[in-house]
């Protein structure tokens, strides 16, 4: 009898493999098998070609969640903040004579011609900031953004001074590669690895080098997030974090159906089959005359017709729509109502969310507590936690900076010497410029403006750096004291000053004490 029924179940279970029950039926075992989610795994590619395989398909990834998760919309918006902040890289110009020394003159004139530039730098009309706060976007998301310049003066984007920029998007130029003509997602590059040229796209159709514009590098900015020498193209910031990104989406999305399911008391329809046991495989019946292979056929063919019977039940029947005061009527022979419980609330939920956050924190480099919206903590813990983000968001600054905002303003240069604006000497550095980033924010002021008195006075820092760094210009502040101390304000040109002045007031109230 062991051996017969033995037999039966092993062509049952061939016979179940055969109709599509694998995993339906016999489902037990398969739970117990392990799972390759998740599963790490080597990957021996080249860097390019990896790069070359992923980069589209990240970039659409991250787009979806900018528009769809508040998490990945919040670590975009961080790094546009940190990097660029309201008004963006400001430059100032510093031209170096021949020997070394800042030209006023030219300095004043650059300025001038520059400050043309900043309110129309981009065909559309944006100004200098509103562009770099886009790029920053650009960037941050997709993990990168061309720059075309344009020299030439054109009525339609209203230019009066013969430079500005044109800002495409990264899609625009194809995954095309022909390693025999060095060219690499749409890059071509020399012997170095150094762009020489980009292919656009002359449509939305563009797969081969004919049917894309070739563009020298020479009028191409590239503003490129890497994390190998060796790739082309841009991966979005958010790469690393897309896994827990997606994780505390789904999450919550579940605990927010759970809720949804407590507040409206959801039913549950169960049905129970007497015929095979509430879902178990029938037993082998012994005094069957059949064989065990035999009545395997004959069960697997019943539970075949019962799967396509349950299947083409009608609508009504098979799901139910609830609402207040529905009645529960057609239900099947062996089908029953039962309530679906949902305990709330989720104790494990905001625990689960901080950690998750946290996760996003460390491989996007920002600020947790600016991405969770959590200031809990004393002053030094706050402050540490900035400390540490920031040094990210100075990375980022000085990237963004060196790829685009210096860039810019070199082309702008030699579009200035090459026009007759500007003489054409090499012999001093006439592109000289200085660059102001957005601050690192000030968890308490009357400290932070303590310690930087101290650095002031004690000669660690001059009056000048410690206005770059609050992202001020110093000959504009002084120009500005200097305009109000003569309109008879008396407000103090230093930080020094303000000290000095508080230490005479207090040495004249201890003289009237003694008095």
């Amino acid at each position: 009898m062991a051996t017969k029924k033995a037999r039966y179940y092993r062509a049952l279970n061939q016979e179940l493999k055969k109709r599509g029950f694998r995993g339906q039926v016999l489902n037990g075992y398969e739970a117990l098998k392990p799972s390759d989610h998740r599963e790490y795994q080597a990957d021996y590619r080249d860097v390019v070609d990896i790069n070359g395989a992923s980069f589209e398909r990240l970039a659409r990834i991250s787009c979806n969640l900018d528009r769809n998760n508040s998490a990945a919309i919040g670590v975009n918006n961080s790094v546009r903040d940190t990097v660029v902040g309201s008004v963006g890289i400001q430059v100032e110009p510093m031209p170096l004579d021949r020997n070394g020394e800042v030209d006023p003159v030219l300095t004043k004139k650059i300025s001038m011609m520059w400050t043309k530039f900043l309110r129309n730098a981009e065909v559309t009309g944006l100004n200098f900031a509103q562009l770099q706060r886009l790029a920053a976007i650009h960037w941050a998301r997709e993990g990168e953004v061309f720059f075309q310049v344009i020299t030439h003066k054109s009525r339609d984007i209203g230019n009066k001074f013969p430079f500005i920029l044109q800002m495409i998007p990264g899609d625009m130029i194809p995954n095309l590669t022909d390693k025999e003509l060095g060219i690499y997602s749409g890059i071509k590059v020399n012997r170095w690895n150094r762009p020489v040229g980009y292919y656009f796209k002359k449509g939305t159709y563009s797969f081969s080098v004919t049917d894309c514009q070739y563009v020298d590098a020479n009028s191409i900015i590239h503003l490129v997030n890497r994390r190998s020498i060796k790739e082309k193209r841009g991966i979005p910031m958010i790469t690393s974090a897309i896994p827990s990104i997606t994780d505390l989406a789904e999450y919550s999305e579940a605990e927010v159906i759970k809720a949804k399911q407590s507040a409206s008391l959801v039913f549950a329809v169960y049905k129970d089959d007497p015929d095979h046991g509430g879902g178990f495989l029938p037993d082998f019946d012994d005094d069957d005359e059949d064989s065990p292979e035999e009545q395997a056929a004959k069960t697997a063919a019943q539970l075949e017709a019962e799967r396509i019977k349950e299947i083409r039940r009608d609508d009504d029947r098979a799901e139910m729509h609830i609402k207040p005061g529905t009645s529960m009527m057609n239900l099947q022979p062996n089908e029953r109502i039962d309530l679906i419980k949902s305990d709330l609330p989720a104790s494990n939920l905001e625990k689960y969310r901080a950690n998750i956050l946290k996760d996003i924190a460390t491989a996007t480099g920002v600020n947790y507590s600016s991405l969770s919206r959590n200031y809990d903590g004393n002053y030094s813990s706050q402050r540490q936690g900035l400390i540490d983000s920031w040094k990210t968001a100075e990375g980022n600054q000085n990237e963004f900076a060196s790829q685009l905002v210096e860039k810019t303003y070199q082309k702008f240069i030699e579009t200035c010497q090459e026009h007759g604006f500007l003489p054409a000497s090499d012999e001093g550095l006439i592109d000289n410029a200085n660059y102001t980033f957005p601050v690192m924010p000030w968890i308490d002021p009357a400290k932070e403006a303590n310690a930087k008195r101290v650095l002031n006075e004690s000669g660690l820092k001059s009056k000048q750096e410690l206005i770059r760094e609050n992202g001020g210009n110093p000959d504009e502040t002084f120009a500005q004291l200097k305009r109000e101390e003569e309109m008879g304000f008396g407000i103090p040109k230093t930080i020094a000053d303000v000290r000095t002045l508080e230490l005479e007031d207090e040495a004249k109230n201890d003289e009237v004490v003694g008095n």
